[in-house]
């Protein structure tokens, strides 16, 4: 169980370092070069699009201008209008074209997430720690994976 233990330790070390170094780029470099790297998308204006099945609040941020980016569905990003280090509102890309992107929210979003002048960061994702940790859960709740336990032991 100390293996285990460790590990989670390890997981969350690495969670806490995963996230600072994603706010410290959005810090270091300006929304300029952060889009020439395909890391965020400037200049974009929001419309609710509304609710999907599972009640997430659907926004589609546009622009007339195309752009490139890494961002893709499933990437976790941060939206903001001014500083991005000042916001907290974060959503999941469900759809992207080469002039829009459409991102899922928890919440009802902002007015300002609904007007022009939004910025889109690549941010910081969880769910591969989460997954993680649910596989660490696994390993030593479950009897089945016992075994497992004795080899890293």
């Amino acid at each position: 169980m100390k293996y285990l233990k460790d590990l989670r330790k390890a997981l969350q070390l690495e969670r806490e370092e995963s996230k600072k170094a994603a706010l410290q780029e959005i810090k270091t470099l300006s929304g300029i070069q952060r889009e020439k790297l395909g890391r965020a998308i400037l200049n974009l204006k929001g419309r609710l699009e509304g609710r999907d099945i599972g009640g997430l609040y659907i926004v589609k941020f546009g622009r007339s201008k195309p752009f490139e980016t890494e961002i893709d569905i499933g990437d976790v990003v941060l939206a903001s209008k001014g500083d991005p280090l000042k916001s907290d509102l974060t959503g999941t890309v469900i759809k992207k074209t080469s002039r829009s992107i459409s991102v899922a929210f928890d919440s009802p979003p902002p007015k300002w997430a609904l007007s022009s002048g939004v910025r889109i960061d690549l941010f910081f994702n969880d769910v591969t720690f989460k997954r993680m940790e649910n596989a660490l859960d696994k390993i030593e709740n479950e009897k089945e994976l016992s075994w497992l336990l004795d080899l890293l032991s």
